[in-house]
């Protein structure tokens, strides 16, 4: 197998315009047999990465490897390899055998923020998941709903399954950090390592920050001296600290996560949100945005961590998607759609036509961590599963 790659050597070149019709004659006049076709944001000296340029002409490029039956797929690469093909300028388009570099890994989560706490309306979603080789279950932390807590869940998921991760946004701020601590660290063990983490502040209604203790606080002061508690113990430290009424005087936690590091991801699309995540997170799982807002939210996270002296994995940016497989109540919608003037099927895809559209343009835009997450559930899990497999789990390398 060969891999054919798109080179930009370094930023005084990052501007030179890369035509589609060299892209296609290096690509189909070889005689290399290529299986798979790669887009590659090249590492300059000062970490920066440049490379393939905006959205819309890796759009473009998608849409004509579409065409003559590939996929561009994101990938990682560190370093400089030996290859042949065309050059323009410091623009290089090549092939590199397969093997050199590591895609980045493109994975689908199912998401459910309204199963009930019944064991079985549970283990139908935890089964049929783990049957259909999805990545991973995702339950999302609502204090003041029905839906079943998450840790909970978890840990009954992962007595039911091998290979299946387990992943939850956890609502940080009114919580023990002490606890929230050592119940994850307790959770990754007995999940043998697969828990997933994102951090999140809660939806921000009064009544939520009033039954959280948190009214008046600054949310996002919290989550970052939390986060910082969980990363110190984790790391087997012992803590003196005061924080919330809670006072902690050489206290650690014990025994450890199996993750080394458990990893911490945050979400949140405004920009102290994006700023927390550079300095503060492992990677980020946004909600209601667009690609091309994903994309700038990806570029500002970048940016800010290189300042920081920091480095974010190309595969650790991911999107939640609602989906309907048909279309939904007006009201519905309006609610899902409130604060934005996107595209409905920029936010919300209806069918599967519109949701394949919606992933490839995520996937274009170095988006590659999914969390699908259906607004209705009538045939039940298993018609449900049965086409997300159909229509989603092409896109899983």
């Amino acid at each position: 197998m060969h891999y054919c790659f798109f080179f930009g050597a370094n930023k005084l070149d990052a501007g030179h315009i890369m035509s589609e019709e060299l892209c296609l004659h290096v690509v189909f006049s070889t005689s290399v047999r290529i299986e798979r076709i790669v887009a590659v944001s090249v590492l300059e000296r000062t970490g920066r990465r440049m490379g393939c340029g905006s959205q819309t002409r890796r759009s473009r490029l998608s849409a004509l490897f579409r065409h003559r039956g590939h996929s561009l797929w994101p990938c990682r690469y560190q370093r400089r390899y030996d290859f042949y093909g065309s050059r323009v300028g410091s623009i290089r388009v090549g092939i590199v055998p397969a093997g050199s570099v590591g895609l980045v890994k493109i994975r689908m989560a199912v998401a459910s923020s309204n199963t009930p706490a019944d064991a079985e309306s549970l283990a139908d979603l935890v089964d049929g998941l783990e049957q259909r080789r999805f990545d991973t279950l995702w339950l999302s932390d609502t204090p003041l709903t029905s839906a079943v807590e998450p840790l909970m869940a978890l840990a009954i998921a992962s007595a039911r399954t091998t290979r299946l991760k387990l992943g939850t946004n956890v609502v940080v701020p009114g919580r023990n950090p002490l606890l929230l601590a050592k119940e994850l660290a307790h959770l990754d063990r007995l999940t043998g390592g697969r828990l997933l983490l994102a951090f999140m502040p809660g939806i921000g209604s009064n009544t939520e920050r009033a039954a959280m203790g948190v009214t008046g606080i600054d949310r996002l002061t919290r989550m970052t001296q939390i986060i910082e508690l969980c990363r110190a113990w984790w790391a087997g430290e012992a803590v003196t600290d005061e924080i919330a009424g809670f006072t902690y005087n050489e206290v650690t936690v014990s025994p450890p996560p199996i993750q080394e590091p458990l990893e911490i991801w945050l979400g949140g699309n405004g920009p102290k949100g994006l700023a927390l995540t550079a300095t503060h997170a492992d990677g980020w799982l946004g909600s209601r945005a667009t690609p091309a807002e994903a994309e700038t939210s990806r570029l500002t996270i970048e940016a800010a961590a290189t300042a920081a002296g920091r480095t974010i994995d190309d595969d650790h940016f991911g999107i939640s998607i609602p989906y309907a497989r048909t279309d939904l109540d007006d009201r519905v919608v309006a609610a899902i759609m409130r604060k934005t003037d996107a595209e409905r099927s920029d936010i919300l895809p209806f069918g599967p036509d519109e949701l394949t559209t919606l992933l490839r343009s995520h996937i274009d835009a170095g988006i590659t961590k999914f969390v699908l997450r259906p607004m209705t559930l009538h045939d039940g899990w298993d018609t449900e599963l049965d086409y997300l497999a159909e229509h989603t789990l092409p896109f899983q390398n």
